[in-house]
């Protein structure tokens, strides 16, 4: 099966009551990655660093939040 995901148009359903995402829906044109960030670490996770789903980053550009998840450390301490 040929990869569809991340694209230029998609839609996310959630579950009505929890909230969580149940199903992606890819749609337009599928999008070649520039990079592979590594996984958020325990202590990210212990740190609060880890953004909250579906959370809008406004206060960074795409550069920045390239940097800080190419990095070592995901984010500054």
């Amino acid at each position: 099966m040929p990869r569809r995901f991340p694209c230029t148009q998609f839609t996310l359903r959630r579950h009505a009551e929890v909230g969580y995402v149940v199903d992606l829906i890819c749609g337009g044109l599928v999008i070649e990655p520039e990079v592979e960030a590594p996984p958020y670490s325990a202590q990210d996770f212990d740190l609060y660093r880890v953004p909250a789903d579906g959370v809008i980053l406004d206060d960074l550009t795409f550069d920045q939040l390239r940097l800080q998840r190419t990095t070592q450390t995901s984010f500054p301490s």
